[in-house]
């Protein structure tokens, strides 16, 4: 009885522990992105709004995201790009 209270503790610790972690590590939706960097409101991402996001990650991939080229980053370009 001795042997299985340490296992059971570990095992508990690791259910727990997993569960904070993907709470923790899951990224945002693309539409929580959208509604948080599209500060003007028109539904779309400009360069100035994307160089305010985090570490300035979504400026760097810009011209990738950007796939229809007209400087503006829609709700349809970062989700797909969410995807890859």
């Amino acid at each position: 009885m001795k042997k299985v209270y340490p296992v059971l503790i570990v095992a508990m610790l690791f259910v727990g522990l997993t569960a904070y972690a993907s709470n923790v590590i899951q990224r945002p939706s693309p539409e929580k992105i959208l509604k948080k960097l599209d500060t003007n409101k028109d539904g779309k991402i400009d360069k100035e709004e994307a160089s305010k996001s985090r570490g300035g990650k979504l400026v760097k991939r810009f011209g990738k995201i950007d796939t229809n080229k007209d400087g503006l980053i829609n709700l349809k370009e970062l989700k797909k790009a969410m995807k890859r």
